[in-house]
C-alpha cells in the first residue's frame, strides 16, 4: 500500500491514524506495530508526516516506552496523541468517523488481494510473463478445456470415474471422496448466471492420521447457451496447487479443479479464499485466453468466493481422540462456553481495573483536600496563639502601668 502511495502520489506524505478507542490488552500486538515503525524507518523515511494515536488508553503508556525507545528524536515528534476535542486540528471534519466528531459514514469492509491460483505473481502481470506451476504425470497445457458428457461416457472404462456425481472424471492422481458430513451435491451448489458451483461455500481439506496431501474438489457446470471461460483465485497462492486453474467450459459440461494443500501449511487454512470466475464467450471470438479477460467488463463477469476449512479425517479423528460425530457438538458447546465465560472474565477484569483506578485518584484528591485543610488549620491555631500571647502581654502591662 505505501509503495502504491508513492507511485500514485509522489511526494505527498501521509498521516496514519490509529483508532485506540474502547481496546484493552488483547489488542496490543508489538509485532504489527515493530512493522509499521520499520517500514517507515527502512524503506519510506520521509513519506510519514503524522501518526496519530486517537483516545490511548492508560494502560498502553508501558507499551509505548518501549516504542518510544525505538524511534530517535525527529520521528517522536511525528507522532501525537490526540482525542475527540483536538483531532480536527490534523484531519478535516469532512474525513474523520462520526464517533470522532466527524461527518465521514464510511464503514470498512476487509476484502482480500486475490492472486492466480498456482501462478504466485502479480494478478495485473500478463500471462505470457507468470511463471507456470507443473505437475507430475501431465503435459497438458496451462489452459485446459472440458471435455462433453458423451466423451466421458466413452472413456470411463479407461479413467477413474466418480460415480457420485453425474459423470465426473477423476484423475489417477485426484483427492479422496468428500466427507460424510458434507450434505448432497444438489443441496451444496451455488447456482449462479453462468455457472454451477459446487460446493456452495467452503473448500474443506480433509487432514488424514497419516498426515498425507489434504485435497477437495471444486465442481464448474456450464448451465448457460455458450461456451465459459473460468479462473480460479486464491488469496495465498504458495499454499495450493490448482488443476485446472483456468479453462473453457462447453454449455451444459462440467469441469472438476482439484486443490491440493501443501504440507505445512494446515494451521493457516481458515484465513485463505478462493475466488471463481466466468464470463461469457461467444462462438465467433478470436481473442486469446488473456485477451478476453481484459476486452470484457468487470459487470459482465461472474464472481463466487468460497471459504477454506481444515477438517479431521474420519478415522484419525476418531481413533486418535476417541471422539465419534455424535460427541463433537457437545464438546463444542462446552468449549464456546469456556471461551465465554474467559472472554467475560476479562472483560470483568478490566472493568475493575478502571474502578481500582478511579479509587485511587479519588483517594488522591482526598489527601490533598486533607493536607490542605489541615494547613489551613495549623495556621489558624498559630494565629490564635499568636493573639493570646500578645493579649497576656497587654494584661501584665497594665499593673505595671499603674503602679508607676
Amino acid at each position: 500500500m505505501l509503495e502504491t502511495h508513492t507511485k500514485q502520489f509522489p511526494g505527498v506524505k501521509l498521516c496514519v491514524l490509529l483508532d485506540l478507542a474502547g481496546s484493552g490488552v488483547s489488542n496490543l500486538d508489538m509485532d504489527f506495530i515493530r512493522f509499521i515503525i520499520n517500514s517507515f524507518k527502512s524503506y519510506f523515511p520521509s513519506l510519514l508526516e503524522y501518526l496519530l494515536l486517537y483516545e490511548m488508553q492508560w494502560f498502553f503508556n508501558a507499551a509505548w516506552k518501549i516504542v518510544k525507545q525505538m524511534l530517535n528524536a525527529e520521528y517522536v515528534k511525528r507522532i501525537k496523541f490526540v482525542t475527540k476535542a483536538d483531532i480536527q486540528g490534523y484531519i478535516d471534519k469532512d474525513q474523520l468517523w462520526e464517533h470522532m466528531g466527524g461527518t465521514d459514514k464510511y464503514v470498512y469492509s476487509y476484502e482480500p488481494e486475490m492472486f492466480e491460483a498456482g501462478s504466485g505473481g502479480d494478478p495485473d502481470q500478463p500471462d505470457a510473463e507468470r511463471k507456470r506451476v507443473t505437475f507430475a504425470n501431465s503435459n497438458d497445457s496451462s489452459v485446459y478445456r472440458s471435455t462433453s458428457m458423451d466423451s466421458i461416457k466413452d472413456s470411463a472404462s479407461k479413467m477413474n470415474v466418480n460415480n457420485s456425481g453425474a459423470g465426473i472424471m477423476k484423475s489417477p492422481r485426484g483427492p479422496p471422496s468428500r466427507t460424510p458430513s458434507r450434505v448432497s451435491r444438489e443441496d451444496n451448489s451455488y447456482r449462479g448466471k453462468l455457472l454451477t458451483i459446487c460446493p456452495a461455500e467452503e473448500v474443506e481439506f480433509a487432514v488424514e492420521e497419516e498426515g498425507g496431501e489434504a485435497c477437495d474438489n471444486i465442481i464448474l457446470k456450464n448451465t448457460h447457451t455458450h461456451d465459459v471461460a473460468f479462473k480460479v483465485k486464491t488469496t495465498s497462492p504458495e499454499k495450493y496447487r490448482v488443476r485446472p486453474s483456468s479453462g473453457y467450459i462447453k454449455p451444459g459440461s462440467e469441469t472438476e479443479v482439484s486443490v491440493h494443500l501443501q504440507q505445512g501449511y494446515q494451521n493457516t487454512v481458515h484465513k485463505d479464499k478462493f475466488l471463481v470466475m466466468a464470463l461469457e464467450v461467444q462462438t465467433e471470438s478470436s481473442k486469446t485466453f488473456a485477451d478476453l479477460w481484459k476486452a470484457t467488463p468487470k459487470d459482465s463477469i461472474m464472481e463466487h468466493r468460497l471459504r477454506c476449512v481444515l477438517v479431521q479425517g474420519k478415522d484419525s479423528s476418531t481413533q486418535a481422540t476417541g471422539v465419534t460425530a455424535g460427541q463433537k457438538a457437545p464438546l463444542l458447546s462446552e468449549l464456546a462456553v469456556k471461551v465465554d465465560t474467559l472472554l467475560l472474565t476479562t472483560k470483568r477484569l478490566q472493568r475493575n481495573v478502571q474502578y481500582l483506578v478511579v479509587s485511587q485518584l479519588f483517594l488522591i484528591l482526598l489527601l490533598v483536600a486533607l493536607f490542605v485543610y489541615w494547613k489551613m488549620y495549623t495556621e489558624q491555631e498559630s494565629g490564635v496563639n499568636r493573639e493570646d500571647s500578645q493579649t497576656q502581654q497587654c494584661l501584665k502591662m497594665v499593673p505595671q502601668c499603674q503602679n508607676s
